[in-house]
């Protein structure tokens, strides 16, 4: 029989060996490709949060610099932060949210009366508001200049 021959043994293995690393290559780089998409799609969804986040701070600088009614500019500020910017929260890091979420919580306190603030309204927007936009700013600024420019 055939299968006793050396060469039999030979081609089988090689035959084997060829398969074998074929379906392993395949494998290995389809699973490359998937990651890489996924690598894309998350690096598109940061960069749209940290558009959406500039576009937050400009209308705040907008707004409150010089100051109008400020009431009425921080409610405007918040409802724009809630629409835009919060949606992506989760992509921005610690020091980020913990600011986001400190200007929210002036925000629910100002629409519901039965929660008190930390700070009164006026308070905070007379020393305490500036100073976090300011931080928030560098923050951003600095994140948003690791991820494009991978430093």
């Amino acid at each position: 029989m055939f299968y006793n021959e050396p060469w039999f043994w030979t081609g089988i293995f090689g035959l084997a060996g060829s398969t074998i690393t074929i379906l392993a290559t395949g494998t290995i780089q389809g699973r490359t490709q998937i990651r890489l998409e996924r690598v894309r799609a998350n690096e598109t969804q940061v960069l749209q949060a940290y558009q959406a986040i500039y576009t937050f701070i400009a209308l705040a600088e907008r707004l409150l610099y010089p100051p109008d009614d400020n009431r009425r500019d921080f409610i405007s500020i918040m409802k724009s932060y809630l629409e835009k910017v919060k949606p992506h929260l989760l992509f921005y890091p610690k020091e980020i949210r913990a600011i986001l979420q400190t200007l929210e919580a002036q925000y629910q306190c100002l629409g519901d009366p039965d929660l008190i603030p930390e700070e009164p309204f006026e308070e905070f927007m007379d020393k305490r508001i500036h100073k976090l936009f300011l931080k928030l700013s560098e923050l951003v600024e600095k994140r948003t200049e690791a991820i494009l420019h991978k430093t």
